[in-house]
């Protein structure tokens, strides 16, 4: 009998031990013999996932932490895993893995989308904000909802807004100053 890892406190046989993940077997952790020896061939006659008198091994109810983030469960000599929504599993069906939604086609944002561990966050940038679906940004009217600061005409843009000044004055960053001509004509009055 050994123990499959620390954190598990089930027993099982030293075929099951060896072929299940288990790196060394009883009291004395005495190592299990390498993959396709005579000696790896003496313990798992039947090959991986069997015990030695030929019967299945269920991998689920012996390392109970398999398929973590989905379900377990049990075939003829392996295991497969069924992932909850948002991971996917490896090439062999055995781990379930964190689903990278923003690297998918089509992308679930339309602007800025950042990967978490079963999921995924949009964002938008500056002078957008994010709808109601959390998905898609739509311009930030900046004139109409008073979120600028021009000194008299706010004209909205793609992505945020630019500043105009009457007749006779000059732009100069968002104030208007006003310009030489104008003042060189009031001045003749």
């Amino acid at each position: 009998m050994c123990q499959m890892a620390p954190s598990s406190q089930n027993l099982v046989t030293r075929s099951e031990c060896c072929w299940d993940g288990g790196r060394g077997r009883g009291n004395q952790c005495k190592l299990c013999p390498l993959p396709g020896t005579t000696q790896d061939k003496k313990l798992c006659p039947h090959g991986p996932g069997y015990t030695t008198d030929g019967r299945d091994i269920d991998e689920c109810e012996v390392m109970p932490k398999l398929c973590r983030n989905g379900q377990c469960i049990n075939t003829m000599g392996s295991f497969r895993c069924f992932c909850r929504a948002e991971y996917t599993t490896d090439i062999s069906g055995t781990s379930c893995n964190d689903l990278d939604e923003c690297s998918q086609s089509p992308r679930p944002c339309n602007f800025i989308c950042k990967n978490s561990e079963g999921s995924y966050q949009c964002s938008c940038p500056r002078g957008y904000v994010l709808q109601e679906d959390g998905k898609t940004c739509k311009d930030l009217e900046e004139c109409q909802t008073k979120q600028h600061n021009c000194q008299f005409l706010c004209v909205n843009i793609l992505g945020g807004f630019t500043c105009k000044c009457s007749p006779g004055f000059t732009q100069h960053h968002t104030a208007c100053i006003e310009s030489n001509s104008a003042r060189s004509s009031e001045k003749r009055f």
